[in-house]
């Protein structure tokens, strides 16, 4: 009897062993760095349409945030103070802590790079001549070609109406200005609303912002810079002087671009506000163990962001099998420049400009898109 007692304790220790170390040894992934990419909230249209009735409403001018947008993006920071504040960064200023240490000496410094060269965080404004011929290749694909000619009596409609040549390429102007002004309580041309047509101009906005990322190359021109980026800064963490948070502040095409590149965009246009944060984990008592990646989504002001899963990972995935799945997107640059305004842009416009007229105007919405 005392034999059996004897060994029953002996199995009791043993499990008990077991199970200390297997707390220690696998405890729960503690965050160690974060990498977020936002949409700027709430703003004016960026340049409307021939017979906007609204062009003059907004105080601030065209592609500028509105106080609305700025409560939105206030409520966007309120999260992610209550997230990332006194868990990656202190909540009282650090110099140590900032991004780059050759920021002023404000606390808070802003600094912009040129649109025509921010591959990073505006790929369809950069100069990159090789994104425009895989656009220009892709329109002859029969995903495109049969979606023109389902909406092709809608785009007919519109150019009417909005007094505009519209296309698959360039419509997303007339719906954005529609959108930002319905946002705003303002009343839409009765066109604007007859029938199925506001629900068909939101499928083809949509459908349009999918297809400018969709398939290998688009992705890697577009959204592959920033995962590279995110990736950097995920290695740079191993070093004891590395930063724990960065933020990047930018656009729809932005968040879309990313997702895209990740094999994870749902086809919605995000919502203004919306954040994509790519999070890296560890061991809790080593930092340099288990090393993993989390991605969630914040579509626009809902409280609780959505967890992303990559098509080969789990919620928590390595952080070397991150890096070899998403290898091809983030493999290199593969752009040569162009001169003078954007190619991507031309793109966009062509279909509606004079060839008389092409380079100015272009050169115009260029400058406006800018602030989009």
């Amino acid at each position: 009897m005392a034999d059996r007692s004897n060994v029953l304790l002996s199995s009791f220790g043993c499990l008990l062993w077991l199970l200390c170390t297997h707390t220690v040894s696998y405890g729960k992934p503690e965050l160690r760095m974060a990498n977020v990419v936002y949409r700027h909230g709430d703003r004016s249209p960026v340049s409307g349409f021939k017979t906007d009735i609204h062009m003059n409403f907004w105080p601030q001018g065209l592609g500028q945030l509105t106080q609305l947008g700025m409560m939105q993006e206030f409520m966007l920071g309120q999260f992610l103070r209550d997230r990332y504040v006194d868990k990656l960064i202190n909540s009282s200023y650090r110099f140590s802590e900032v991004w780059r240490p050759n920021l002023d000496w404000q606390p808070v410094g802003v600094h912009v790079v040129p649109a025509n060269e921010d591959y990073l965080l505006r790929p369809y404004d950069y100069n990159c001549s090789r994104l425009f011929e895989v656009l220009e290749k892709s329109k002859q694909e029969p995903e495109y070609v049969n979606t023109a000619k389902k909406y092709k009596d809608d785009l007919s409609y519109i150019s009417l109406h909005a007094g505009g040549s519209y296309s698959l390429s360039n419509m997303y102007q007339v719906h954005d200005t529609l959108f930002c002004e319905k946002s705003h309580n303002l009343s839409l041309p009765d066109w604007a609303t007859n029938g199925t047509i506001w629900e068909d101009m939101t499928d083809m906005n949509n459908f349009f912002l999918m297809w400018m990322f969709k398939g290998p190359e688009k992705a890697k021109l577009t959204g592959g810079s920033l995962v590279g980026e995110f990736i950097k800064n995920m290695k740079a963490h191993l070093e004891p002087t590395s930063k724990k948070l960065y933020i990047y502040s930018a656009h729809d095409t932005t968040v879309v671009a990313l997702l895209s590149a990740l094999k994870l965009f749902d086809g919605i246009q995000p919502a203004y506000s919306s954040a994509v944060m790519v999070e890296l984990y560890s061991d809790p008592d080593d930092h340099n163990k288990n090393l993993t990646v989390r991605i969630l989504y914040r579509f626009g002001q809902s409280s609780k962001p959505r967890i992303l899963k990559l098509p080969t990972c789990k919620e928590f995935c390595p952080l070397d099998q991150f890096i070899k799945f998403l290898s091809s997107v983030c493999g290199g640059h593969s752009c040569s420049f162009a001169s003078g305004f954007a190619f991507v842009h031309q793109f966009l416009q062509e279909e509606m400009l004079s060839p008389a007229k092409k380079p100015d105007l272009l050169q115009r919405s260029f400058e406006r898109r800018s602030t989009s």
